[in-house]
């Protein structure tokens, strides 16, 4: 499995972190995890690592996330979501767009170059 979830309870907040290669499914999966994560531990605050992740999904696939899946399973609007991009420029493309997409389906989704400046964000989006 090239993603992995954990709870940071010193950060109050859920990480999710990519490695490899990583497929549409694999980013619906992880989606589904960190949605069903949010609602049992009332945690809002989403911090995604994309910096090892080797995008197998198009952008379709990235589209459908904001736009379809967090309706579908009920996804909590009070989630603040911030990416760590990747030095690739076709991962950082890839993460852009979401970013973007999400934004404009009414998600607050931020991407960031560095882990400190997204966990800064998600501090001071609380």
């Amino acid at each position: 499995m090239p993603w992995e979830c954990k709870t940071n309870s010193d950060q109050n907040m859920i990480e999710v972190k990519y490695t490899g290669k990583v497929t549409a499914k694999d980013l619906q999966e992880s989606t589904s995890k960190v949605i069903t994560m949010e609602k049992e531990t009332e945690i809002h605050s989403i911090l995604s690592d994309t910096t090892e992740a080797v995008l197998a999904a198009s952008i379709v696939d990235l589209y459908d996330i904001p736009t379809i899946q967090y309706a579908e399973e009920d996804a909590d609007h009070r989630g603040h979501l911030a990416i760590i991009l990747s030095e690739s420029p076709k991962e950082r493309e890839a993460a852009e767009f979401f970013e973007v997409t999400s934004r404009s389906a009414g998600w607050r989704v931020n991407t960031f170059d560095n882990r400190q400046l997204a966990i800064d964000w998600l501090i001071s989006s609380r």
